[in-house]
């Protein structure tokens, strides 16, 4: 619950989702009751295998993230040039283009 609060504090700032509910379920998991605003969903991927899940699951285009505990740059560089399935372009600091 600690996590929900500090989320709701931060409603009304004008770069994050404002907050309008938490709580805690019938079972005890937590949950946040956000706006559903209609935007693409990013799925964040760091790892081969998780890049090829999203690819499989439909998703066109992919977050890199965490981009430096996952390698940086030259870690996405890599992966890049070892397949022909993907476009990389600059995103939170590393950059590999094709």
């Amino acid at each position: 619950m600690r996590e929900q609060r500090a989320m709701g504090r931060l409603t009304g700032h004008p770069n994050i989702v404002g907050v309008l509910q938490v709580g805690e379920t019938e079972s005890d998991y937590p949950y946040l009751v956000m706006p559903y605003y209609g935007l693409p969903h990013l799925p964040g991927v760091a790892m081969v295998s998780e890049i090829l899940t999203a690819l499989e699951a439909g998703y066109t285009e992919l977050k890199f993230f965490p981009t430096e505990a996952a390698g940086g740059a030259n870690y996405l560089k890599s992966v890049v040039a070892a397949q022909d399935w993907a476009r990389v372009s600059e995103l939170a600091g590393a950059a590999a283009t094709r």
